[in-house]
């Protein structure tokens, strides 16, 4: 009697062992088949993603860490985004565009809060701070009648407000504008 006790003991062990060495063996080879592509890059919580194409390819990309839509309209509240346009052929010219509200009514993005735009052509490049700007995504205008700051290389820019034209890609100064130049 002992000795069928002590052989069930070992072969329930022996079960066991093997079991929890099938289940590890499984997940080591399931995670083998996983390229590093296919590894989450970013993570967020309650994070939208909307992309709109103003220049005819889907290059603009909004995300948002909360999204609320208006009863009874179509108008959607976004809160802490970051907008990117990334460009394929030079990384350094893509541009990112972050502020802590934003919303979209009409085909039209407006941006209340300040608004930070920077590229990578120098490690966090601050481009542009525009206060209570609109982005019409019929026209692909971004402009404001707030004062603007633009950051360059060698100079900053104030102005009393700006039209961006994303389709031509230029842009005009309104009101009062003053240059400094950094040499």
């Amino acid at each position: 009697m002992f000795l069928q006790k002590r052989i069930l003991f070992v072969t329930i062990l022996l079960a066991i062992a093997i079991g929890y060495y099938s289940l590890f063996w499984k997940d080591e080879e399931s995670n083998s088949n996983v390229v590093a592509g296919d590894q989450p890059q970013m993570e967020l919580t309650n994070a939208v993603l909307v992309a709109f194409n103003p220049l005819g390819k889907s290059e603009y990309t909004l995300l948002s860490e909360y999204t609320e839509k208006e009863v009874d309209s179509n108008t959607f509240n976004f809160k802490n985004v970051l907008v990117y346009s990334l460009d394929q052929q030079n990384i350094s010219n893509s541009i990112f565009m972050s502020t802590s509200s934003s919303t979209l009514e009409n085909k039209v993005i407006t941006f209340p809060e300040h608004m930070k735009i920077f590229t990578l052509g120098n490690p966090n490049f601050l481009r542009a701070d525009i206060l209570n700007s609109t982005l019409e995504l019929d026209s692909y205008i971004l402009s404001s009648q707030s004062p603007i700051v633009i950051f360059g290389q060698s100079f900053t820019t104030k102005a009393d407000g700006f039209k961006f034209y994303l389709k031509d890609n230029r842009y005009t100064l309104d009101g009062n504008v003053e240059t400094e130049y950094n040499f």
